[in-house]
């Protein structure tokens, strides 16, 4: 039986966006702070050694920063998944805690990048991501949704990314996940085969060709420890009909749901040094992994 050294936990579900792409959890009610706590004990005592706080928006919650700070207090990593929106509000507590920042850039200018993810965002995201840079020793992975709007583009992305290189673990880049339960428009989706011929060769002259990840569908399947904001464990089951499958719930019954999760789990791609910045980076890897 293999531990969930890293969790991806999806605290949750509001956000100040309402990206058309999006395959987060929808209107689901956040644990309290209380129950949070005893999550986070949970997951230590089950061998959790990094957690990657997703959403939603994670900063939408406003103990966010008490829980930052609890998470480092019991030695966790953490990486800490925002649009931005919020970041100067929590930014003491983002600078001094947070080993990994995941930031979101859809478009290497506004006109892109704020055609999906709303007014404002690529600003929002580029002075996060200059600060946390000039500011902080916060590592960085960026996260890029491809899309049909934003495929012919990844390029200029890389181009915006290179002054950040140093600090830069991984630029993955997502393929998109429909799920039919969660009325994603399908206009965003591209093929594969042609993120293949157009994309992917003309990227890594300027960033590190390691660096750069295009993460399918086939990658991703059952190589995730995924909780939901109510501590609903789910692996996602990516084949042709995409859907998340629940394990169990991490606050009422912590092992037995471990013992599920190992059931469904796939330890080869789970244990990818790709899935997860805490593997990719060698530094965080020596830190909290080894």
């Amino acid at each position: 039986m293999i531990d969930p050294v890293v969790v991806d936990w999806q605290i949750t579900s509001r956000c100040t966006r309402n990206c058309g792409f999006c395959f987060g959890p929808k209107s689901e009610p956040d644990l309290s702070h209380r129950d949070v706590r005893k999550v986070v004990n949970n997951l230590k005592n089950l061998g959790t050694r990094a957690i990657e706080l997703t959403g939603g928006e994670p900063l939408m919650r406003p103990d966010i920063d008490e829980i930052i700070q609890y998470i480092r207090k019991l030695e966790i990593g953490l990486c800490l998944f925002t649009n931005c929106d919020l970041y100067f509000q929590h930014r003491e507590s983002i600078i001094e805690n947070v080993n990994v920042i995941g930031i979101p850039i859809e478009g290497p200018n506004e006109d892109i990048h704020d055609g999906l993810r709303g007014k404002e965002s690529f600003v929002a995201v580029m002075n996060a991501l200059k600060d946390a840079h000039s500011n902080s020793e916060a590592k960085f992975q960026i996260c890029t949704i491809v899309s049909a709007q934003n495929y012919l583009s990844l390029e200029s992305i890389e181009h915006i990314l290179y002054p950040f290189e140093d600090r830069i673990v991984l630029w993955k880049l997502y393929e998109l996940i429909n799920y039919p339960q969660k009325g994603q428009n399908n206009k965003f989706k591209i093929r594969k085969k042609v993120f293949d011929k157009y994309c992917m060769p003309k990227l890594g002259k300027r960033l590190d060709k390691n660096k750069i990840l295009f993460d399918t569908l086939k990658r991703r399947n059952r190589s995730y420890f995924l909780m939901k904001p109510n501590g609903d464990v789910f692996v996602p089951l990516l084949g042709l009909h995409p859907r998340e499958f629940c394990v169990g719930n991490l606050l009422a019954e912590p092992q037995k749901t471990k013992e599920n999760w190992n059931r469904w789990v796939s330890p080869e791609g789970y244990a990818k040094p790709y899935r997860s910045v805490f593997r990719k980076d060698l530094e965080l890897k020596r830190q909290f992994l080894d």
